[in-house]
């Protein structure tokens, strides 16, 4: 098994970065990697909130409006941001028989 490379903060990922990310219009769904290997996936951008920094990423059930909890995001943890198909989940599309 290859040997684990530390996986480093992104220094152009400045709040201006990822609040235009987020503001992109068509919006485009992201996947957020962090340092610790984790992901968060970001559907609706109206369920964001860019700080200087940090990224708040809030969780809520389809036509909620209250939320069920918030993930709170040092953007020092952000290694990259992915767009991700629309509509897929960011899965990949599974084959038909």
């Amino acid at each position: 098994m290859p040997p684990l490379t530390p996986r480093c903060y992104d220094e152009d990922m400045t709040p201006r970065a990822l609040a235009d990310e987020l503001n992109r219009d068509p919006f485009i769904p992201l996947r957020v990697r962090l340092t610790d290997g984790r992901s968060l996936d970001v559907r609706n951008p109206g369920l964001c909130f860019v700080a200087r920094l940090a990224l708040y990423v809030f969780n809520a059930k389809p036509h909620d409006a209250l939320a069920e909890d918030v993930q709170v995001v040092s953007l020092r943890n952000i290694v990259s941001i992915e767009t991700l198909a629309p509509g897929r989940n960011g899965r990949p599309r599974r084959k038909r028989r």
